[in-house]
């Protein structure tokens, strides 16, 4: 599905574009369709953004569950306030976990990439996939 809404995107942001660029001798129609096409593709940026953010949340508690945890909580945070502070890129996006693991809390960090198609994917631009687990 979030692949749908990313093709939407960029149909709309190609679009836009296209249009603009036709029409770039008319100022009040090219400001017109420039603004057209960034409020029309705005809620599929964010349903694209919150898809990466739902299969990084799933792939979280797949690998606690596999260690044989339990996942208390999950949250983005800055990169620099992280083990990951000068190993972040714009493909990558950091998390902190919380979980429970044979009584104990214990709480881990995430850097996820952000590849709709396959998450575990070495990105152009950033780093790969990796978890840094607190002793």
């Amino acid at each position: 599905m979030i692949s749908l809404w990313f093709f939407i995107l960029c149909l709309i942001i190609l679009m836009t574009v296209i249009l603009a660029i036709r029409n770039r001798h008319n100022k009040m129609i090219f400001i017109s369709i420039i603004i057209f096409g960034l409020i029309l593709s705005l809620p599929f940026h964010f349903l694209v953004q919150s898809g990466m953010t739902r299969i990084h949340k799933e792939e979280i508690a797949r690998v606690i569950h596999f260690m044989g945890g339990n996942v208390i909580q999950v949250k983005k945070v800055d990169d620099s306030r992280t083990p990951f502070e000068r190993e972040t890129g714009a493909s990558n996006t950091v998390y902190q976990v919380l979980y429970e693991i044979n009584g104990l809390q214990k709480s881990a960090w995430y850097r996820g990439v952000n590849v709709i198609n396959n998450i575990h994917s070495k990105p152009n631009k950033g780093y790969e996939e990796k978890w840094v687990f607190d002793q």
